[in-house]
């Protein structure tokens, strides 16, 4: 039930992206948002929010696509990278990057570009 919930949440989220903007997410490229710094330690990504005082943490793979995304590459590359590097499919990653996408755009953690 939750997951479904979630699952409708973030199709209406991303289809009123869609509408809004007449582009697409794995089109974009999602930077840090300048209030924010993040530091890895060991396995995972510290990120605090310099506006808020709020402290996230993200594991080891949500990190290396923190990584990805504050290199510049667009949302589509950063994935194909993490299939790759995990040895996952893309239907599987698929669905961790939209919760990873989700916190860290509800947490105004990143900032949308075309």
């Amino acid at each position: 039930m939750i997951a479904r919930r979630f699952a409708e949440e973030w199709s209406i989220r991303v289809t009123k992206i869609h509408q809004e903007t007449n582009y697409s997410l794995e089109q974009c490229r999602i930077l840090p948002n300048p209030d924010v710094v993040a530091k890895r330690l060991d396995e995972e990504l510290v990120i605090i929010h310099l506006g808020t005082d709020q402290i996230y943490s993200l594991n080891s793979s949500a990190a290396r696509f923190w990584e990805l995304l504050e290199s510049g590459l667009e949302v589509l590359e950063a994935k194909k990278q993490l299939v790759e590097e995990f040895a996952v499919s893309m239907q599987e990653l698929d669905e961790d990057i939209r919760s990873v996408l989700k916190l860290l755009l509800e947490n105004q953690l990143i900032t949308v570009e075309k």
